[in-house]
């Protein structure tokens, strides 16, 4: 079976890859593959051949199977003599691994998340499909990813955390190249996450949602309502592509392109002492009890019109929900102050508001979009940006009663509010 003077692929005498435990030491004369389970000879018709299979199956991707592979026994499902036919086993180390962009994404749903149920909500598919996702992805890298807790859901492996990195990276380059694509042939598509601050979500971005996919309707638009410190956070972890939000004490590494702006307004009854008034002041105000809207940063805004002029707010209420302090101003427990005023004048339990001018010089927000700083995606971004500018500028009368400012052409970092 094998010819004198055929000698070992390895150093006669000395395979170094020759495992302690084989049956018989390596010998010259023999023309020898030692795999890592064992060693094997081959004769010089058998090595043709799989030598062969060997290429073709790098080439093409069909077959799979350890490098020195065992021969099968007679009337096994081979994909070649001596070579197994198996998918979950991969030809040499520059075999290309077989796994998807989708599996990655359910991998970090799954990895930010901890939980299959939540990974689903968020990537908007069945629980099941992620399961089996995840579990080929396990199978393909040939590594555990997450520890299963029949409670507590799914806590990555130290393998899992490390290879979490690397998915979140591929899964953004992926999505550099699918804009650089849709850049070249000037298409409009993909996926875009907006995050949008909650005191105005349901005032401003449903219409704009609206407006804008039935002009692109390759772009599929999902969102999120948080708070303005939430906003950052999820634009920094990249959860969200772009905010829709004030430019209040923005940080360095977030871009700004304001849109519109705000002045204060003071929300209260119509029963309020100072409801006949045309406009109001902070040192008019002080003295009345103050449903403030606690969200962070914001309530350090308005509260910051009476530190300036050396007063203190007399809050009589705190509310994280807009709704709930609009009822709250129009039963008379007291004042408000906001930056968009309503469609109506009328809180959420059919109670009539006013809202009046706040005098003095209080700096006015400005509602804009914010983007990460080196997570631009150039068309998509430029695309969305131009259109709510566009229409939250026509809307602007109708929305908030208000005019569009002057100098809103260029972007710009907003300067921290004091």
């Amino acid at each position: 079976m094998n010819p004198a003077g055929r000698r070992c692929i390895a150093a006669p005498g000395r395979c170094t890859r020759h495992p302690a435990k084989a049956r018989r030491p390596c010998r010259p004369g023999f023309l020898h593959i030692a795999p890592d389970e064992g060693s094997m000879r081959f004769s010089p018709d058998q090595m043709r051949r799989y030598v062969t299979l060997l290429a073709v199956t790098k080439l093409s991707g069909q077959y799979s199977g350890h490098v020195g592979a065992r021969p099968q026994a007679k009337g096994a499902k081979t994909g070649g003599k001596g070579i197994r036919r198996n998918a979950n086993h991969r030809v040499g180390r520059n075999m290309p691994l077989r796994y998807t962009l989708r599996q990655l994404e359910y991998f970090v749903a799954v990895g930010e998340t901890g939980s299959i149920a939540a990974a689903s909500q968020q990537v908007n598919v069945s629980s099941p499909s992620i399961s089996a996702g995840i579990s080929q992805l396990e199978e393909e890298l040939g590594v555990k990813l997450f520890i299963r807790y029949h409670a507590q859901g799914l806590t990555p492996t130290l393998a899992g955390r490390k290879l979490l990195d690397h998915a979140q990276t591929v899964l953004r380059q992926a999505a550099t190249l699918r804009d650089l694509a849709g850049d070249l042939s000037g298409s409009v598509r993909g996926p875009l996450a907006i995050g949008c601050l909650s005191t105005f979500a349901q005032i401003v971005l449903p219409g704009l949602r609206r407006s804008f996919i039935e002009e692109y309707d390759e772009v599929r638009i999902s969102q999120v309502e948080a708070d303005q410190a939430e906003l950052f956070s999820l634009l920094r972890q990249a959860k969200i592509d772009l905010a829709l939000t004030y430019d209040l004490d923005l940080p360095g590494d977030l871009r700004f392109f304001p849109i519109i702006e705000l002045p204060p307004l003071v929300a209260m009854s119509e029963n309020h002492p100072l409801a006949h008034l045309s406009e109001v002041s902070v040192q008019q105000l002080a003295p009345h009890p103050m449903v403030l809207l606690d969200l962070p940063l914001s309530s350090e805004y308005f509260l910051s019109f009476f530190t300036k002029a050396g007063l203190r707010a007399n809050i009589s209420e705190r509310t994280r929900d807009m709704a709930v302090m609009r009822s709250l101003v129009a039963n008379g427990f007291g004042y408000s102050i906001v930056n968009v005023r309503p469609l109506h004048d009328v809180a959420p339990d059919g109670k009539p508001m006013r809202f009046l001018p706040l005098t003095g010089t209080p700096r006015p927000m400005k509602l804009g979009l914010l983007i990460s700083r080196g997570t631009e995606r150039p068309r998509l971004h430029k695309v969305f940006i131009d259109h709510a500018r566009d229409w939250i500028e026509r809307q602007s009368r109708n929305l908030l009663g208000l005019l569009p400012p002057a100098d809103t052409e260029e972007p710009r970092r907003a300067s921290r509010s004091g």
